[in-house]
Order: C-alpha cells, then structure tokens, then sequence
C-alpha cells in the first residue's frame, strides 16, 4: 500500500504578551510495497516561534522547516533492520540560521527464536544554534545501545543490556575545572551494564 498526503494549517498563538500568525504546509508519504521493505518521508515549511531568545531580544516568528526520512528493511524473517532521519531548523525572516537540529537512529533486531533475541541501537542527535538568536548550547550527544531478551511470556523474561553514551564536552583543568563543548561527540558521560529478571507468579 502506498499513501500520499497534503497538509495546510493556520493559526494564531499568543506568547510572552506577543500574538503570531503561524502557518505550515506539509506533504507525507508513505509505502509498504514489499513485504520486506517500507519506507516513509515528510517533509513540511512554515513559520515557527523562537521561544527561547537570546539575552536582550524578544521572541520573534521565523521560518521553520521539518523533515524526515526513514524505512524497514527484514533481509530474512528473522531480521529487522529500521532506518530513520529527523530534521527541524528556525530561520529568520531574511534568512539567518537561528538553530538546526540533526536525530538520526539505526536500529536492528533479530529473532533467535521465539522466545530469545537480540537488539542494537545507535543514536545521533545534534543541535546547532546561532548563539546571537537563540538560548541553546551547541550539543552533540551519541549513544549505542545493546540488548538480549529471553521471553517466556511478558511477565517472565530475562534482559542483559548495554549502554554507552558519548556527548561533546571537554573538562577544562585549572583552580576551577569547567566543562566546555567540543567539535566531536568523544567524551564517555556515561556506561551502564545490566540484568533483569522478572518471574510471573500464577495462583
């Protein structure tokens, strides 16, 4: 099956004692031609509100800009293999960058059996701000994430997982060490190992 759809939208919002005429179009498609493969996008444009001005500015209405792309993919039938991409940026009215925001995901699974299997994880996600417009830092955040399910039944399961999360920062060392963002995500924040057991108890 596949879907073609048109969107216009209109309205009014009051915010911080400022009243703003919004207004966006969008258009989604959508396919499921194959069993074995689906894929979906999106894309829409408008005008969008700054909520977060920088120091000294009141908010402003801009022009905002949304998309996304993505699919499925199942090589065998006991795989799974999804694919997705967001996109969202503010504008200025004559054409300065106020923020820009990247997610990216990949993720596979598969089925040992019925019962047992695997999942992987890797996220992306960055947003990048023209600091003279808005309040929002300049972050880049990566995590990878792994994990293995026994399921007997959804009461009773067994999951062993992993995570590692890496983020833009740098420590700065001095009488007062401060944190300070970086180009590149390589800064471990954080790293977890876990098992869970959960047993479903029937009288």
């Amino acid at each position: 099956m596949t879907t073609l759809a048109a969107g216009w939208w209109e309205g009014f919002e009051l915010y911080a004692n400022q009243g703003f005429r919004k207004y966006h179009s969008e258009l989604v498609f959508t396919s499921e031609w194959k069993k074995w493969l689906a894929v979906n996008a999106a894309w829409a444009h408008g005008t969008g509100i700054n909520y977060y001005p920088a120091a000294g500015m009141s908010s402003f209405l801009g022009e905002s800009s949304d998309a996304s792309a993505g699919f499925t993919l199942r090589p065998t039938v006991r795989t799974r293999i999804d694919e997705s991409y967001i996109y969202s940026g503010l504008q200025t009215l004559d054409g300065a960058s106020v923020f820009v925001n990247h997610i990216a995901r990949s993720k596979i699974n598969y089925q040992f059996t019925r019962a047992a299997s695997v999942r992987f994880i890797l996220d992306y996600n960055s947003v990048l701000p023209n600091a003279s417009l808005i309040q929002f830092d300049n972050s880049k955040h990566v995590g990878v994430d792994a994990l293995f399910t026994y399921m007997v039944n959804p009461g009773t399961a067994l999951h062993v997982g992993y995570t590692d999360l890496y983020d833009n920062w740098r420590l700065d060392p001095g009488i007062s060490p401060v944190l300070k963002r970086t180009a590149f995500p390589d800064l471990n924040t954080g790293r977890q190992f876990f098992v869970k057991l959960s047993y479903l108890f029937r009288f």
